[in-house]
């Protein structure tokens, strides 16, 4: 488990936030993989390593500035920049998210996607992305996987998307050219 912990991390759709932790210990919490148990049983604390890993996700997601803010008061946008950042706090090879976009504007998809993209290209970091908004996974995306009630229906590389899209089609004809009978309930992008 904490090989995979170390090597994947994941970003819920909507995570419930129970306590009023500050933006900093929610990223903090993306460096518990990388703790060992004391002779004690318990988890070691964090260190300078830690702290400094916490401080570089933040400010690569943006959100340095969020950073003694409890979690609970910052913008939808905001919160979910947040948890990007603990989830590269974890450094992991894989990052899965869950709808890392659903109900931002249009200014803080662009940024999270942006910055993902960026990631992937710079540091070789594999991103996997439920999304349901084929446009905005068209334009950051190399490869999508389109399903339909639950199965593999369609897979496009990037080029082939764009050609769909300089030929003027919609979403919907688009989505009723690679499915042929079955209606897209999903995109999973990566």
């Amino acid at each position: 488990q904490k090989t995979i912990a170390r090597s994947v991390a994941f970003v819920p759709q909507e995570p419930a936030h129970l306590f009023p932790f500050t933006s900093f210990e929610i990223v903090l919490m993306g460096r518990f993989p990388h703790h060992s148990r004391t002779t004690f049983g318990a988890f070691g604390w964090e260190d300078q390593e830690d702290l400094r890993v916490a401080e570089q996700a933040m400010a690569t997601m943006g959100v340095l500035h969020l950073a003694h803010r409890s979690v609970g008061e910052v913008s939808s946008g905001e919160r979910q920049r947040v948890l990007i950042a603990r989830a590269l706090a974890q450094d992991p090879r894989i990052l899965l998210l869950d709808e890392p976009t659903a109900f931002l504007d249009l200014n803080h998809q662009v940024e999270i996607c942006t910055v993902l993209h960026r990631m992937n290209q710079t540091s070789g970091l594999t991103v996997i992305w439920v999304s349901h908004d084929l446009n905005l996974a068209s334009q950051y995306c190399d490869r999508l996987l389109l399903l339909a009630k639950g199965r593999r229906s369609f897979r496009l590389e990037q080029r082939r998307w764009r050609q769909f899209a300089q030929q003027g089609l919609r979403d919907r004809d688009i989505e009723a050219r690679v499915t042929s009978r079955h209606r897209v309930t999903d995109a999973v992008s990566f």
